[in-house]
């Protein structure tokens, strides 16, 4: 008797740990990503036609586990107007680029990546009448991180 009333919550703080360490993991992940994306685009412009295309490819490539299409970017160059790029989009800034060459050495010139994910990957379970609960619902979860740069 005691352990049908037990195992139902215990499985519930289970579960609920274990989706929760998922969503840190994403946190994780998310944070390096956009840290090792922002001193690319601290130097992207001094090498390549589009700092948008290249940064987002290196933030993806430094977070193999997120997923892609759940991914969405925001550029800003010199406290401008963001450039924002849906999720599961290509960011493209060439026209930015011939701005950001145009800039002299020693200008401070501020540049500011915001990455948005829309968390996957949460844990859901069967049992009995609690079809695919849910302790940490994935379509509510939205994790973003943010960082500026200096242009070298």
């Amino acid at each position: 008797m005691e352990f049908a009333l037990v195992v139902p919550i215990m499985m519930i703080l289970v579960f609920a740990m274990a989706s929760f360490g998922f969503l840190l993991n994403q946190d994780l992940a998310l944070t390096e990503a956009t840290n090792i994306g922002g001193k690319q685009l601290s130097i992207a412009p001094s090498y390549t036609t589009d700092p948008c295309a290249s940064v987002s490819s290196a933030v993806l490539a430094a977070s193999p586990y997120l997923n892609s299409s759940n991914t969405a970017f925001s550029f800003t160059f010199n406290g401008g107007t963001p450039l924002t790029f849906a999720a599961g989009t290509s960011p493209t800034c060439t026209s930015q680029a011939a701005v950001l060459a145009a800039v002299t050495t020693g200008t401070v010139y501020p540049m500011t990546l915001k990455v948005t994910y829309t968390c996957a990957g949460v844990i859901s379970f069967s049992f009995g009448s609690l079809y695919k609960f849910n302790p940490l619902p994935a379509s509510s979860c939205s994790l973003s991180s943010q960082i500026t740069e200096i242009l070298q």
